[in-house]
């Protein structure tokens, strides 16, 4: 009965495996459909080994898709990278993380990686997507720079800039505000409007904050207007200064004003220039008369309203003759473009700096004479009313300074190609005469911006008095060196480390300044103080154990974590020998380390990494025995050279005697085995034997294990058995099912052949994935069997031939009878033939004939 109903469940069964079949083949279509058609890079690998990727993976890595399967995560990877990539792996870790990917041609990219363990045929799998964020790296990389940009200006500029409300509360100040009303940020950022200035000024804000107000109702408002503002501040010492404010709307994305920015600059020598310029202008007449250099004053017309004395002297006219001519009448006419543009520049806008130039004009013998012009606007009622021009004749400085320049051609050549900054100026007038390239490259200027200018012009205002007095030093005492800021051309401040050294010839004095940019320094002494201040930090809070050794292994540092750990602080720990806090072995295991390792370390090139480390047992205060798993480095300084050892500990206490437990239960689970009177051996898919115990050596009838791995499958299997294998083996490869229980016939040692019960399941060993197979020898049962059998079949042949006597003799009697009778057991027979039915059951109705007969003869 059991077996008919095997029987019919047999198609349902059938049915159902079509089905997962077909259902499964939808899912991998689907899961091939959606890889292709994503951006992200997938892979599926065993452990490590990619068996299956999509066309975005292959393209990220510039491989053919064929070619990526069978790779190996380590060949496109950074070892770094990939020993995160098989820790994750073995930890089964399933968060996103970022490690660095190496294409076919050998370029680097910044990746985002996530795997997850799946199963998949019997088989554990993992599933990982990747996605270039290079792109992503490098714009955030650009973001900070901006950003550190814009706070290095608005920390380091000159003026101040703030913001306030729109209820005149400030919101923010730059550091440079101190400078004016000397407040700190801090503090200016708590004070109101009304404490800045007299009660007159602030209502004078108020009217022009509502006439502001007035034009935001406006819808043809400028939102870009501003308003520029002269009045004067009340510092936090009580007194006052005179600031020039320029103030602008701060708005929000649908354009309304919710604040202002105001820029902030300090104009309190400029408003006491004014008001000494009457005195000045009284006094310049008398000073002017007395002038060794020539000054002229034009109008607007270019024509020459005052002219001193020295013209006479120097270019040979009077001054009653020169004026209202023009200007130009004297100068030279390669000349005339650029002195017009400076003139033009001087009328026509009052904030225009001081205009400097060297131009030649001619002496009244026809000669021409080269002169150092200096050229500013006189201003009245926000109006430039006149230029005034001061002339040093500088013709034979020049021509002194052309005699040097040609017998230093080679020096010039040799200076261009210096790294840093060189240049020769004069003395007392600090006017630049030589410079090199760098200066240019460095500063953003060409060398017609350069040319003319004073070697103090582009250093930072609040250095001027101290690069002033160093100069001074210099030629005081031949040479002097500082650090100083020079500002380049697009605003910002650069460091340099300069050394000045005085040097004359033919009685005109000079002084050479050589320079070296220290940004670099100092950014790396910026960087430095903040690693160190985060590391500290680190290692502060990190949960794993942080120490510094010098040399000599003297601990100079531990991390609080050690101090919990152990017990011990850094004060006890320094009195203590190793020995006091190792054991026995660990400490004979860390000098061992120490003498080998640690020494080929220190022998070898700074790139040299120490990537072995030790598992140490430690003696806390309190008498308990810890298990570290310890890891060691070098600190270095800049030149590579080893300064003290960074030791890095994490207790393994846990895992270690979790090991202890797992080895225990695995020596007991061994001991149970090789004991087993069941034939046990642990093997490959393929067949290889990896364990076996006495019993299986027994059935066998080999000495050892080696005897058995060195023989053959084929020639322990009987033909018949090894074809069996082979198949269960192929299916076993593909990842299909083998059988959990079957039969097989094998050839001992003597040539015997003996027939086993066998029992295979999948298990863990050793960390892999093995088949454990349980054997029991059944060849006494088979011989026995067959016995039966054999038996069975005389007694089989006895009945029949009884039976066919006795159905002649029924015949005999009755002929017809026993005729019909045996015509109906045929077709008895038949049917059930047809009908399929065992053949012991088809047996049986020729058996219920025959004996029907026999009854007959009774």
């Amino acid at each position: 009965m059991q077996k008919k109903n095997a029987v019919s469940k047999n198609p349902t069964n059938v049915s159902v495996r079509e089905k997962v079949e077909e259902k499964l083949k939808t899912s991998e279509e689907r899961f091939r459909l959606l890889s292709e058609a994503a951006e992200e890079g997938i892979a599926i690998h065993d452990n490590g080994v990619i068996v299956e990727a999509n066309e975005a993976l292959a393209r990220m890595f510039g491989y053919e898709l064929s070619e990526m399967i069978g790779m190996n995560a380590e060949s496109i990877s950074t070892p770094e990278s990939f020993k995160m990539i098989r820790e994750h792996i073995f930890t089964e870790y399933d968060k996103p993380y970022e490690g660095i990917g190496v294409r076919k041609d050998g370029s680097t990219f910044v990746c985002s990686l996530v795997g997850k363990p799946y199963k998949y045929k019997n088989r554990i799998l993992r599933v990982a997507v990747l996605r270039d964020i290079t792109e992503r790296k490098n714009a955030e990389k650009s973001l900070r720079e901006s950003e550190e940009r814009y706070r290095l200006l608005t920390d380091n500029v000159t003026d101040a800039i703030f913001t306030t409300d729109m209820n005149f509360n400030y919101t923010y100040a730059s550091p440079s505000a101190y400078n004016i009303v000397g407040y700190t940020t801090d503090e200016f950022i708590t004070l109101r409007v009304e404490q800045l200035v007299e009660p007159e000024t602030l209502s004078w804000f108020a009217e022009m904050f509502a006439e502001e107000l007035e034009i935001e109702n406006r819808a043809d408002r400028d939102l870009k207007r501003s308003r520029v503002l002269e009045y004067q501040h009340v510092r936090k010492d009580g007194s006052k200064v005179w600031v020039e404010t320029k103030l602008t709307f701060l708005r929000n994305e649908n354009n309304a004003a919710i604040g202002m920015l105001g820029i902030v600059r300090d104009i309190t020598t400029r408003k006491q220039t004014e008001e000494k310029l009457l005195f000045e202008g009284q006094r310049f007449r008398a000073l002017a008369e007395q002038s060794s250099d020539i000054i002229i004053v034009v109008n607007q017309e270019l024509a020459v309203t005052y002219e001193n004395p020295a013209i006479e002297r120097i270019l040979g006219f009077k001054a009653e003759e020169r004026m209202g001519v023009n200007v130009f009448d004297l100068l030279h006419p390669d000349d005339l473009k650029s002195v017009t543009a400076a003139y033009h520049e001087l009328f026509s806008n009052i904030n225009t700096p001081v205009q400097r130039s060297e131009i030649r004009l001619r002496h009244q013998d026809g000669s021409w004479r080269i002169f150092e012009a200096v050229a500013s606007n006189l201003v009245q009622d926000n109006v430039v009313g006149a230029v005034i021009v001061n002339l040093r004749d500088i013709t034979e400085r020049k021509n002194a300074e052309a005699e040097l320049l040609q017998e230093q051609q080679f020096s010039k050549l040799l200076l261009n190609n210096l790294p840093g900054i060189f240049c020769l100026c004069t003395y007392p007038e600090n006017r630049l005469v030589l410079w090199n390239r760098q200066i240019e490259t460095l500063l953003g200027f060409n060398t017609e911006e350069i040319k003319g200018h004073l070697a103090t012009d582009w250093v930072a205002p609040e250095s001027l008095e101290t690069v002033l007095k160093a100069i001074e030093a210099v030629m005081r005492k031949g040479q002097d060196s500082m650090e100083i800021s020079l500002i380049a051309k697009d605003g910002h401040p650069i460091p340099f480390f300069v050394t000045g050294v005085r040097f004359e010839i033919r009685s005109l004095s000079y002084f050479i300044v050589i320079g070296t940019d220290i940004t670099e320094r100092r950014e790396s002494e910026k960087l430095l103080k903040k690693s160190e201040a985060q590391y500290r930090l680190l290692a502060d809070h990190m949960k794993d154990q942080i120490w510094i050794m010098d040399l000599n292994l003297a601990t100079t540092y531990i991390s609080p974590s050690v101090e919990k750990l152990l017990g011990y602080n850094l004060e006890q720990i320094k009195q203590l020998s190793l020995d006091k806090i190792l054991t026995v072995q660990s400490l004979q295991a860390a000098m061992d380390f120490f003498s080998t390792e640690m020494s080929k370390a220190l022998a070898a090139p700074p790139t040299y990494l120490l990537t072995r480390s030790l598992e140490l047992e430690f003696i806390c205060k309190d008498g308990r025995i810890l298990w570290i798993e310890c890891a060691f480095s070098f600190i270095r300084d800049e030149n590579g050279k080893p300064l003290s050892i960074l030791g890095e500990g994490r207790n393994i206490t846990e895992r270690k005697q979790m090991e202890d437990s797992l080895k225990k239960s695995e020596e007991n689970f061994r001991h149970s085995l090789d004991d087993s009177p069941l034939g046990v051996r642990i093997s490959t898919a393929i067949g290889e034997t990896i364990y076996a115990n006495r019993a299986i050596l027994d059935i066998y009838g080999y000495d050892s294990i080696e005897e058995l791995k060195e023989t053959s499958l084929k020639d322990r299997y009987t033909p018949e058995s090894y074809a069996e294998f082979q198949i269960r083996k192929e299916k076993r490869l593909r990842g299909e099912p083998g059988p959990s229980e079957y039969e097989v016939s094998i050839v001992r040692k003597d040539g015997e052949i003996r027939h086993l019960h066998v029992l295979r399941k999948e298990i863990f060993w050793s960390g892999k994935k093995l088949s454990q197979v349980i054997y029991q020898d059944i060849t006494l049962r088979r011989q026995a069997e067959k016995k039966l059998n054999d038996i069975l079949e005389n007694l089989r042949q006895s009945i029949k031939t009884t039976i066919q006597v006795l159905g002649t003799a029924s015949e005999a009697r009755d002929p017809y009878t026993a005729g019909h009778q045996k015509r109906v057991a045929n077709l008895a027979r038949a049917i059930a033939t047809e009908m399929k039915l065992p053949h012991d059951k088809i047996e049986a109705i020729r058996m219920a004939g025959a004996i029907h007969d026999i009854g007959k003869i009774s």
